[in-house]
């Protein structure tokens, strides 16, 4: 739960590159563009194509708010997947 709320749903700069630079405008969650169809589109391109994870680490990791709503996305992350492993190899680490 905590990931969908960093990723998708935390109050943040949208970030995405555009003519005057990062765009400034509000969005919600990291991984989610602000209210322009292309810069939702940039976003979702950023993590699916690899030429573009460069970019993407630049947009994620701007600013201060950013990049802690991003390590908060990806510690909840593997927390979940930390959680989801225990009962597989047994007991606890």
């Amino acid at each position: 739960m905590c990931t969908i709320y960093f990723f998708f749903l935390a109050p943040a700069w949208c970030g995405a590159l555009g003519r005057d630079g990062a765009c400034r405008n509000n969005s919600k969650g990291v991984m989610m563009g602000c209210h322009l169809r292309q810069h939702k589109w940039q976003k979702l391109q950023g993590v699916v194509v690899k030429k573009r994870w460069r970019e993407l680490r630049r947009e994620l990791f701007p600013n201060a708010t950013t990049a802690l709503t991003t390590m908060g996305g990806m510690l909840a992350l593997l927390s979940g997947a930390a959680a989801a492993l225990q009962p597989i190899f047994g007991g606890g680490w």
